[in-house]
């Protein structure tokens, strides 16, 4: 299986930004970190995307990241 990456344009005229898919969870969750409901719905989808060495990165963000983005 291929690495899935996501590619985003940047502020830079054909300048392009890879950002894999792992990263792109992480900026999510936190960005969903108000609403823990919502939180852990996007939580439980992040798996059908993510290897299982991904999904164990993931969780090893989850239980180092600042109290208000764990899920309650």
């Amino acid at each position: 299986m291929e690495d899935q990456s996501i590619k985003s344009n940047t502020r830079k005229k054909g300048d392009q930004h890879t950002t894999t898919m792992l990263e792109y969870f992480k900026i999510l969750l936190h960005k969903l970190s108000f609403n823990s409901r919502l939180f852990r719905k996007e939580y439980r989808k992040t798996f059908r995307y993510l290897k299982p060495s991904e999904q164990d990165r993931l969780k090893e963000w989850l239980r180092k990241a600042p109290e208000n983005t764990k899920i309650q």
